[in-house]
C-alpha cells in the first residue's frame, strides 16, 4: 500500500513517570500503529510505519527530540522481514504466518473506494458487506469484487481476532539477539525453527544490532526458559547476544495510518 518504512523503536525513560505523557504523544502520532509499556533493559517499544524514508526520519525524531527529557536512552530497530503466526495452542500450527513486513513487494495503486474499504476492514474485520457498501456509497457488488480483488493481489492477507490473552492465562516475552555468523541458509533454518516451535508467536530479522527478533507467547515461566533452551541450542555453533523483554501491555494507536 506504499508503506514502505517500518520501524520498531524501544525506549528507555527517564524516570516512569514519564511514561503516560510518552504514550499521550504515541496515541495522537498517525504513523504509530502499536505501542505498549515493557520490562528489561527498555521501558516502551514503539512500532511506526510510514510511506518513505523523509517521513520516518521526521517521525522518529518529533519522538525522540520532542521527549527528550522524559528519553533517557533509545534504540530503533529496522526489520527487513517481520511475521507473526496463529496462535499455536489452538491447533493452527500449519497455517501460513501472516507477513507484518517485508522488502520484496510489489507496490500497488490503490483508489479512493479501496482506501475506504481497507480503512473500515482495518477497524473491523467482521463488518457486515452491506454495512461497507452503505459507508462507501457503492452496491454490495462492488464491495464483495472489490474485497476479493484485494485478496487476490496480496493487499488483504486473512483476518485475525485479537485476544486478551491475559483472561487466557498467556504473556509474551520478547527475545532480542544478535548473531555474528549470519547466512541466508541460517536464515531459511530460523524461519523453520521460528515457525515450527510452539511457543514463538512470532519472528523480525533485521540488518542492524540486534539482527533477529522472537515473540515468545507463554504461559508460565517455565515455557519461556525451555523456549530460550530450544534457541540456544538451535544457535549452539554460532556466537550469540541475547537480551529479554517482557511485554507488560500493548495499546492499538492507528489500526491503518493515512494513505
Amino acid at each position: 500500500m506504499g508503506l514502505t518504512q517500518f520501524v520498531i523503536i524501544l525506549i528507555k525513560a527517564s524516570t516512569y513517570t514519564c511514561l503516560p505523557a510518552l504514550k499521550q504523544r504515541l496515541q495522537q502520532n498517525e504513523h504509530c500503529i502499536a505501542f505498549g509499556e515493557i520490562q528489561g533493559a527498555y521501558d516502551l517499544y514503539i512500532n511506526l510505519i510510514c510511506k518513505d524514508e523523509t517521513s520516518l526520519k521526521k517521525t522518529i525524531t518529533f519522538i525522540t527530540e520532542k521527549g527528550s527529557t522524559d528519553i533517557a536512552d533509545y534504540l530503533v530497530i529496522k526489520p527487513t522481514l517481520a511475521e507473526t503466526y496463529p496462535i499455536k495452542f489452538l491447533d493452527k500450527k500449519e497455517d501460513k504466518p501472516f507477513i507484518i513486513f517485508t522488502e520484496n513487494v510489489q507496490q500497488v495503486s490503490l483508489d479512493k473506494k479501496e482506501k475506504e474499504i481497507l480503512k473500515l476492514l482495518a477497524t473491523n474485520a467482521r463488518i457486515p458487506l452491506i454495512e461497507v457498501a452503505g459507508k462507501c456509497a457503492i452496491s454490495a457488488e462492488r464491495a464483495l469484487y472489490t474485497i476479493k480483488k484485494l485478496q487476490r493481489g496480496g493487499v488483504i492477507q486473512g483476518t485475525k481476532i485479537v485476544f486478551d490473552m491475559q483472561a487466557f492465562g498467556y504473556f509474551y516475552t520478547v527475545v532480542l539477539f544478535h548473531i555474528t555468523e549470519y547466512s541466508e541458509t541460517l536464515e531459511i533454518k530460523l524461519k523453520n525453527f521460528a515457525r515450527h516451535h510452539p511457543h514463538i508467536n512470532s519472528l523480525g530479522l533485521t540488518l542492524t544490532k540486534p539482527n533477529c527478533f522472537l515473540q515468545i507467547f507463554h504461559k508460565t515461566d517455565e515455557e519461556v526458559r525451555t523456549t530460550l533452551h530450544d534457541l540456544k541450542r538451535f544457535l549452539q555453533a554460532y556466537r550469540v547476544d541475547y537480551t529479554l523483554l517482557n511485554i507488560l501491555e500493548e495499546e492499538q494507536a492507528n489500526t491503518l495510518p493515512s494513505l
